[in-house]
């Protein structure tokens, strides 16, 4: 039997053998994206670093995020580039959400935004999941690495990344205008 690569391990890979780099922002995983990544052979090729932005004046001081609400699309651009302009990475990665147990800033628990920062572009994705925390920022973390193979990758690997699970009773047009929020850089 042959085993798959984890997701952490495609990433690596994809980013390895395109001889780029990857730089991290994370709010409600605290460095769970950073520790994948680094976890997997031949990161320390690939993995710049990271910057656990968990208050908001972090997230405004450091990553460049414009002063407003944190668990937005915008946010998770605005990080995603923020980590990767800091770091001088190639590629930028970042999440942002709640993962419970309270709501925060209005926005109900499970609500998780993934930025992503490569070239020209800058998009976020939303995804809404249910569980508790520590679920919660599983999948956040599963999603951002999924995030990355994708950039990277024409490859499908969908089928292997988490999915968005509605909450109970939702229907699919409640979750979200949208699923993926694409920003080219510089347009609106």
């Amino acid at each position: 039997m042959v085993e798959q690569q984890s997701t952490a391990e495609r990433a690596v890979t994809a980013l390895g053998e395109r001889g780029l780099t990857v730089a991290t922002a994370e709010s409600m995983t605290g460095g769970q994206v950073s520790a994948a990544l680094s976890s997997v052979s031949g990161a320390g090729d690939v993995l710049r670093g990271g910057v656990v932005a968990y208050a908001a004046g972090v997230k405004y001081e450091v990553l460049g995020v414009p002063v407003g609400p944190v668990v937005t699309g915008d946010a998770a651009r605005a990080m995603a580039s923020g980590a990767r302009r800091l770091l001088a990475a190639d590629v930028g990665v970042a999440i942002t959400g709640v993962s419970g147990p309270d709501p925060m800033e209005g926005v109900a628990v499970g609500t998780v935004y993934i930025g992503v920062a490569h070239g020209d572009d800058e998009w976020s994705e939303l995804h809404l999941f249910d569980g508790d925390p520590d679920e919660i920022c599983g999948l956040g973390t599963e999603a951002a690495l999924a995030a990355v193979v994708r950039c990277l990758s024409d490859a499908d690997v969908t089928a292997r990344s988490p999915r968005p699970r509605p909450r109970d009773g939702a229907q699919p047009d409640e979750r979200a205008p949208a699923d993926v929020e694409r920003l080219a850089a510089g347009g609106k």
